[in-house]
């Protein structure tokens, strides 16, 4: 008796899928979706389900393609949304043309791929101050958010850093995301922009290699690159266009091969210990006590920042994770 195969696809291309059924078999396609183009996406979304009947039993594989959240980060006007833009053809940030910075708040992109789908987080740039577009202090509290209710985890931290200098800026915004929020627990690359003039554009990292580690700034991998394609040449030609084409490979290859395995989520506090810090602030007038706050990595990281005074910072933290826990 020849075995039957049913599978179903999310997409029209059957070539894409001879190679996986032995000659001998009959098969059934099913195909559910209305986007032509894109097969990774509906087989990364509804995943791949395979069943053999044979001799009225039936075995079912399911191949699912893994998914990543890449959270990228960085001071305003650095190029993170240039970079995300960079990870794959499809994705369309906005960019900014002024000093500010252009994104307001976090925006999700999906990248759908043969092996992985990413996740790309392009968050609010840091470094503003009171005045800013975004206020510092406003702006960690929400990246704050971000990291805390990240359902599956983070798998990569992104440092976009603009060349060609690094400065204090640069190892605040290091330990505010790696050292306060995760813990030292998720892999971070760096991509160092603005290094159109570099000749060759890779000596930069070399160049200031001392100073990196002098900040106690360590990578898992790092890209230097050029963000932008530049102005249009008299042969019609961006300035840049090469160094960028360079640079999208580069950045594309850093990011799908630095992802963890195994994704980082931060622990909640436990209810009752919450409880009991909450109880303990109420009766700080009383006690005359400092305060206990209710969530660590947000108080580090708005200590670390320097956009609060440290009694500022605690009544900030404390507040904000007790709106969160209204919320769950």
């Amino acid at each position: 008796m020849i075995p039957s195969v049913s599978h179903t696809l999310f997409t029209p291309s059957l070539t894409k899928m001879t190679s996986l059924y032995p000659s001998d078999t009959t098969s059934t396609l099913t195909l559910r979706g209305t986007d032509d183009r894109d097969y990774y996406k509906y087989s990364a979304l509804l995943s791949l389900r395979i069943q053999f009947h044979h001799n009225d039993r039936a075995i079912q594989f399911e191949d699912t393609i893994p998914v990543a959240n890449v959270l990228v980060f960085g001071e305003s006007g650095c190029g993170k949304s240039s970079v995300v833009n960079m990870l794959d053809d499809s994705v369309n940030a906005p960019i900014g043309s002024t000093a500010e910075g252009c994104t307001f708040e976090t925006q999700k992109y999906t990248i759908y791929t043969e092996h992985t789908t990413l996740n790309v987080f392009d968050t609010i740039g840091l470094n503003e101050g009171r005045e800013g577009t975004v206020p510092t202090a406003k702006a960690i509290q929400d990246l704050y958010a971000l990291v805390r209710n990240m359902e599956n985890g983070v798998h990569l931290l992104v440092y976009v850093i603009r060349g060609p200098r690094v400065t204090e800026t640069t190892r605040v915004n290091y330990r505010i995301f790696y050292e306060a929020f995760c813990q030292r627990q998720v892999p971070i690359v760096a991509v160092v922009t603005g290094l159109e003039n570099e000749v060759p554009i890779d000596s930069w990292w070399h160049v200031n290699l001392r100073t990196i580690r002098r900040y106690g700034l360590d990578f898992a991998g790092h890209a230097c690159i050029t963000a932008t394609r530049g102005k249009t040449g008299g042969n019609g030609v961006r300035v840049f266009e090469e160094e960028y084409e360079q640079s999208k490979t580069k950045v594309r290859e850093l990011v799908f091969t630095s992802c963890s395995s195994a994704p980082w989520k931060m622990e909640p506090l436990g209810w009752l210990q919450a409880t009991l810090k909450s109880i303990y602030n109420i009766l700080l007038p009383t006690l005359g006590l400092k305060p206990k706050t209710l969530s660590r990595p947000l108080l580090e990281a708005l200590v670390t920042s320097k956009a609060l005074t440290d009694s500022e910072a605690r009544k900030v933290a404390n507040k904000f994770e007790r709106d969160l826990r209204k919320l769950k």
